[in-house]
């Protein structure tokens, strides 16, 4: 998909689009890992159930799921609709960053290729809620439409509730970033890793905090309660174990290559810098309940695309004439993508996907009738 990048004016559309497809009808064929025929049967098998528990229902995407269980086809409906929205979102999120098509190619093919936003391709539901949440940030800062930018925040609030510190950090850099501290450099230099040392110190009281907090709450589900617990449940991740650690020092080393290019002419290169900064710092505070911290930061890698696209675009126009600068890219690229290779091949993810074109629907025809 990056080689695309490389192609003809004419060609480059063409190729990517057709591999795009490709992809996601293949990811949409997959039976395991396979949460989502017990979620439709569960949760989106009647109206009924779809509202059950608004506002904190997720109702949205329930909504999807119940749309999902009436075709043909329902464990491949719902993932059809949610990676077809994905990446709809992400396309226009970079788009209102002022990047043509061909600037989009390498940001969205890095998405595919990042394990830590793998999380999108097996827990569909935080993906697509990434997605439109990363959306309505950029629709805020873009646009600067605060009606639109809340309506994408509500459907992805909708959608799942681990984009919540997202969107409220985004909203409230957007309002602050005017601010001289913000625009000081002083801010990435000392502010910012005070932070993420601070939340780090703070980990065991947020942990804490948040376990008093569900377990009072009338209206939340239980489930994110459970989430705090141990391996019997098989919530549990390691945050220092080799493929979270690699994730975490792919998103340094991309931080170092994006302060290199603070001097990008545009207003929102340093807002999408600093919101992916909070990567590491949300790793930080949350890191004694690790499920969490891999939830909540995820959304803020995303602001790896604009960042990676508008880098693209300001070196694109010297790839050819100067060698300096092609040999830079080029050494940017094969490190980032030794380690996007160890992160996606070497620890086997995708040996965990299986695919077949056996339909769903007898299956859900037949727990309905033992119950």
């Amino acid at each position: 998909m990056v080689l695309s990048f490389f192609l003809k004016e004419k060609q480059k559309s063409k190729v990517f689009i057709f591999l795009l497809i490709t992809f996601i009808i293949l990811l949409s064929l997959r039976t395991n890992p396979d949460e989502y025929l017990r979620y439709l049967y569960n949760y989106s098998s009647s109206i009924e159930k779809v509202f059950n528990g608004f506002p904190f229902s997720e109702s949205f995407y329930r909504f999807l799921g119940f749309l999902s269980y009436k075709t043909f086809n329902p464990r491949f409906s719902i993932y059809f609709i949610s990676y077809g929205l994905s990446f709809l979102c992400l396309n226009y999120s970079l788009k209102l960053y002022r990047l043509d098509f061909k600037y989009r190619i390498i940001p969205i093919a890095f998405y595919l290729a990042h394990y830590f936003l793998s999380l999108s391709y097996i827990a569909i539901r935080p993906g697509l809620a990434n997605s439109v949440a990363f959306l309505s940030v950029s629709i805020l800062i873009n646009k600067k439409n605060y009606k639109i930018a809340s309506i994408f925040a509500l459907l992805g609030f909708f959608i799942h509730l681990q984009i919540i510190p997202f969107l409220l950090i985004g909203f409230a850099a957007f309002y602050i970033k005017d601010i001289p501290i913000f625009k000081s450099k002083y801010f990435l230099i000392f502010i910012l890793p005070t932070l993420f040392f601070i939340g780090f110190n703070m980990n065991s009281f947020v942990k804490n905090s948040i376990s008093k907090f569900l377990s009072s709450s009338l209206t939340l589900d239980p489930k994110y309660l459970v989430y705090l617990s141990d391996e019997r449940y098989g919530y549990a991740i390691d945050i220092f174990k080799s493929n979270i650690l690699f994730s975490f020092i792919l998103q340094i080393f991309l931080i170092f290559i994006f302060i290199y290019f603070l001097k990008v002419k545009d207003t929102n290169f340093r807002f999408s810098l600093i919101m992916s900064l909070f990567f590491p710092i949300i790793i930080g505070i949350f890191s004694n309940i690790a499920l969490y911290a891999f939830r909540f930061a995820s959304t803020f890698v995303l602001f790896n695309l604009p960042l990676i696209g508008l880098i693209s675009k300001e070196m694109n126009d010297s790839l050819l004439s100067k060698k300096k600068s092609t040999i830079s890219f080029l050494l940017i690229m094969v490190i980032i993508g030794s380690l996007l290779f160890y992160n996606l091949f070497y620890i086997e993810k995708l040996n965990t996907f299986s695919f077949t074109l056996d339909l769903s629907k007898d299956f859900l025809k037949f727990r309905e009738y033992i119950d």
